[in-house]
């Protein structure tokens, strides 16, 4: 596993990275790319995507991806039993145009 760049004192007391853990990829190639963006802002900003974020199973768009694939994801989640909630909060949609992509 590749080491953190986040130095270890501006991470939670229970935080252990993982390759999988996509805030702390983020980060720390925000932090090696833009030196004026500090530690301190890095750990800000980490606490409110896993307060946000935390628990949930985050669709992260392809680059490129386009409205038929982005409904056919829509419509595989929520038969595989995502909420409408958290679907609205992935797409950014409303859960009545979420209703009538999933129900078209």
């Amino acid at each position: 596993m590749q080491q953190p760049i986040l130095p270890i004192e501006c991470l939670p007391a229970a935080y252990s990275p993982s390759a999988t853990d996509i805030i702390h990829d983020l980060l720390s190639q925000v932090l090696a790319m833009a030196p004026s963006f500090t530690a301190e802002l890095a750990a800000q900003v980490e606490r409110e995507a896993r307060e946000k974020w935390g628990g949930d199973r985050v669709y992260v768009q392809r680059k490129g991806g386009t409205l038929s694939h982005r409904n056919a994801a829509i419509k595989r989640e929520y038969q595989a039993g995502e909420r409408i909630a958290l679907l609205s909060r992935r797409h950014g949609l409303g859960p009545s145009r979420l209703w009538e992509i999933i129900n078209s």
